[in-house]
């Protein structure tokens, strides 16, 4: 029995996930894209994974680099969002001409003020249908203080209005 297309995206709309800029490549050659398909792998090592579209502009250069960063974005972050997203019609360098972005220690692309920001080297890359499956092994943690993440939930950008407590 096969799922219906339209039903699986309703579903998955429904599935509300932090929103986070992957970024690679050096400055004049900067890619990055919104992504929210993201999550830990294992705390030992440090992994985390990423699910990218093989058709965006940034999968091959992230291949190519083997570095990434995967910044973590605040309610405010909503415009950045949208723009490495593809609303605007810009790709490669010129998504960073907004945001405060630095050189990371291990050199990709920061978001200075994103809520966390982790920098990985590009472990492994897996199938998976229309996007690549990236690996990465942690390298650094960059924690910005405290605050609620930016979140996608049915199809637009939220933000998380009450945090529940564990095990309340």
């Amino acid at each position: 029995m096969s799922v219906n297309r339209v039903s699986y995206i309703d579903g998955m709309r429904r599935l509300a996930a932090s929103v986070t800029i992957v970024t690679t490549g050096r400055a004049p050659d900067r890619f990055g894209l919104t992504a929210t398909a993201v999550t830990s792998v294992s705390a030992d090592p440090p992994t985390l994974l990423a699910c990218i579209n093989r058709d965006s502009d940034s999968y091959r250069p992230i291949l190519h680099h083997r570095r990434f960063a995967v910044n973590l974005l605040r309610p405010e972050h909503g415009e950045l969002a949208s723009r490495f997203g593809g609303r605007f019609a810009e790709s490669g360098e010129p998504r960073f001409a907004a945001g405060n972005w630095v050189t990371g220690r291990h050199g990709v692309p920061v978001l200075a003020d994103a809520l966390v920001a982790f920098e990985c080297a590009l472990e492994t890359v897996h199938d998976g249908a229309s996007h690549g499956i990236l690996l990465g092994q942690v390298l650094s943690v960059t924690l910005n203080g405290s605050g609620s993440p930016l979140l996608w939930f049915e199809g637009d950008l939220a933000q998380a209005t009450r945090l529940v407590p564990a095990g309340d």
